[in-house]
């Protein structure tokens, strides 16, 4: 995992019901849980958003 620029915020953007969300701020164990899901290879990540902000994230698998 790269680290972030310093003077940008973390932020995961997925791709979820046809729009980008995104989810600012996500915590160190969030960003590993979802990058170790896609690496994985059979990602289950469940996604709850209100317009294009992400407010709920399971990742799974």
């Amino acid at each position: 995992m790269l680290p972030y620029p310093r003077e940008l915020p973390p932020r995961l953007r997925l791709f979820v019901a046809g729009d980008w969300r995104s989810l600012n701020n996500p915590s160190a164990e969030i960003r590993q849980a979802v990058h170790s899901a896609f690496a994985g290879g059979r990602p289950d990540v469940r996604v709850w958003f209100s317009d294009d902000e992400i407010v709920g994230l399971v990742v799974t698998g």
